[in-house]
């Protein structure tokens, strides 16, 4: 009786509310279909904060007028937008409203291509399982429709996922089943594949094999007409040579795909093969290196090619360098330079755009629901009076949907804070490109000829500049290690390369107070740990022992088996200013205080901080002994 009682209350409300649907007009659904082409116009330039502006519109209009496909269509060219710019979970959330909404009008293959797109999206993300579980429902979906076409996407999408997650063998395999399954073909997608194919293949350092298969892209697409296919296998033909020291038989393709996109038409591709010719002749040519890389500026800025140009001018920089001329050297170096931080910055206008277009989607999203719970409302109150147990079911569903929109509410704050954090990380990001800059125009000048007291300020400034760095490096570990929390990639491997490598990193911060360095581990030995969380805590700590000790000190690297637990020790000993007992409390408790180094250098407290929690995760501990005045041990161990 229960059950009657709700099935007659669904048809009822359902019916009443069919009946106050109005039909859309053809102007109405116009209007939409033209915002969509917009957005389409906009992306295809890469103009992504107008892209999404007029997708906004469009899903506006559409909800509004309740026009569920052409809100599909636009929800997928939002979640494109967001994987654009940088942010998967979003583009994920996106993509499923998608399939949500062509389930619900039966579109079958509209829903499959969609299930295709979520499992690449979460392969690219990490997701491995998810992208198998949405990869599945939609090889089932085109099992159903016995679509040829769609088992080849499936095997496709499958590639890519397994490709993102490095395991380029099963990669491999998938990719050479498309193209057994596409062998008779001579479309565009199909020399997609083998151009995937011979990048797996070199991925792999199977060269011969990579070889193989670009010489059949290159015979194919010619064959085919296909100009632009043929230039990029030509381009990777020419790289292939260039990298195993056929400087001639690079040079041979660079100057084919010239000429074929010269005939084509094709101005990006011209400017990339006389980059490539330009870098083949290299020092042992200059000037023919400097003429072609010339022709490819003027084609570069004829273009408007922003990222085309800065590459350019990075090419004539080091060009200039190398023969001393180190004016126009810092020249093209500073033009190089304003076209990046351009970039940059538009980088991050169509961040922020999308940002608070997500945002406002996010409102949006939330006003469209509570008013169709208030619509739903107002059809069960008016229809109240045919039955007291309609009136019932419908205040038990209000509750349930207060409730429900309660949590919903809850999920979009959290998704909101994680926007939040993404700026933080972008705005640091940002921030390290116009510093790093400006450390390399400061080594740049110091060897040019000036006073000493010129030299002087710009050895002081060099050296901020590097701490700088330093700080925001520590900063951005940081931050990664809050986002996404503390992930170890477990290997085998030896201490000793990676201690070296960052004491070449920080050789000149050690000659600049005349330290020695005395690295006594051994060669050969071997611990089980995350080799970048080892990377990390061992530059910090011998980062930390240069800024606490005197000039002409000395800093000892130690290495010593901790047989009792099966684990290897590291000790980096100073003999500077050491650490009081209140400061060493201070670290036992995690709450190690900043301090100012012998030359007022100073540290966020972040890095050991950071070091503290990687040497935990690896199943590890660490620990201090210090005397003032006489340096300072800091010592962890990490699994053997």
């Amino acid at each position: 009786m229960y059950l009657k009682f709700l099935l007659f209350a669904f048809f009822y409300v359902n019916i009443a509310a069919a009946a106050e649907v109005s039909w859309r007009s053809t102007k109405d659904t116009t209007a939409v279909l033209k915002l969509i082409k917009q957005s389409d116009s906009c992306l295809k330039k890469n103009m992504l904060g107008k892209a999404v502006s007029y997708a906004k519109d469009a899903l506006f209009l559409s909800r509004s007028l309740g026009y569920p496909e052409a809100e599909a269509k636009v929800l997928l060219r939002i979640s494109i937008i967001n994987e654009k710019i940088g942010y998967p979970a979003q583009a994920i959330r996106y993509q499923k409203k998608v399939i949500v909404l062509y389930d619900s009008l039966g579109m079958t293959r509209n829903a499959a291509a969609a299930y295709i797109r979520l499992g690449v999206l979460e392969g690219r993300a990490k997701q491995e399982e998810a992208a198998n579980v949405s990869l599945n429902h939609a090889l089932q979906l085109y099992k159903k429709l016995k679509d040829h076409q769609g088992f080849i996407k499936y095997e496709l999408s499958m590639a890519q996922v397994y490709a993102a997650n490095d395991h380029q063998q099963a990669a491999l395999q998938h990719y050479l089943k498309v193209q057994s399954l596409e062998k008779d073909s001579l479309s565009a997608a199909y020399l997609s594949v083998l151009k995937e194919i011979v990048s797996t293949y070199l991925g792999i350092g199977a060269l011969q094999k990579a070889i193989y298969y670009n010489k059949q892209g290159i015979k194919l697409a010619s064959h085919a007409g296909l100009s632009l296919q043929q230039l990029h296998f030509l381009l990777i033909a020419a790289a292939i040579q260039d990298s195993i020291g056929k400087k001639n038989e690079a040079l041979r393709y660079y100057f084919e795909a010239l000429d074929s996109a010269k005939k084509a038409q094709l101005p990006v591709q011209e400017a990339e093969a006389l980059m490539g010719i330009a870098r083949s002749f290299g020092l042992a040519q200059p000037q023919q290196s400097m003429d072609h890389l010339n022709m490819a500026l003027v084609i570069a800025r004829r273009m408007g090619e922003k990222k085309l140009l800065a590459d350019i001018y990075n090419s004539m920089s080091e060009i200039y360098r190398r023969r001393n001329q180190f004016e126009s050297a810092l020249q093209a170096l500073d033009q190089h330079r304003v076209l990046l931080d351009e970039q940059v910055k538009e980088r991050r206008l169509n961040r922020d755009q999308v940002v608070k277009v997500n945002y406002e989607l996010e409102q949006q999203e939330l006003l469209f629901q509570q008013r169709k719970v208030l619509h739903q409302r107002k059809i069960i109150e008016r229809n109240s009076w045919t039955i007291i147990g309609i009136t019932v079911l419908a205040l038990l569903a209000i509750l349930w949907m207060y409730l429900y929109k309660t949590r919903q509410l809850n999920k979009k704050l959290a998704e909101s804070n994680y926007i939040k954090d993404q700026l933080f990380s972008i705005i640091g990001h940002d921030l390290r490109t116009p510093i790093g800059g400006i450390t390399q125009m400061l080594a740049l000048m110091e060897t040019e000829n000036l006073s000493s007291e010129q030299s002087e300020m710009v050895g002081l400034m060099k050296k901020q500049g590097e701490r700088a760095g330093e700080i925001l490096q520590s900063l951005l570990s940081w931050g990664r290690a809050q986002l996404k929390g503390i992930t170890v990639k477990s290997v085998h491997f030896d201490p000793r390369p990676v201690i070296l490598k960052n004491v070449e990193l920080l050789h000149s911060q050690i000659m600049d107070k005349g330290l020695i360095v005395d690295n006594q581990v051994p060669a050969g030995i071997s611990i089980k740990g995350d080799v970048d969380h080892f990377d990390f805590i061992i530059r910090n700590l011998i980062s930390n022992a240069i800024k606490f000790s005197f000039p002409k000190g000395k800093i000892t690297v130690l290495a010593y088996e901790m047989h009792t637990i099966g684990k290897m020790a590291f000790s980096v000993k100073d003999e500077g200013v050491g650490i009081s007992e209140a400061q060493q409390l201070s670290f036992r408790s995690n709450q190690l205080q900043v301090t100012f180094g012998t030359e007022g250098e100073k540290g966020t407290g972040i890095g050991l901080s950071l070091s503290r929690k990687f040497v935990k995760a690896n199943g590890g501990k660490i620990w201090l002994k210090s005397v003032v005045n006489e340096g300072a041990t800091f010592s962890f161990s990490f699994p053997k």
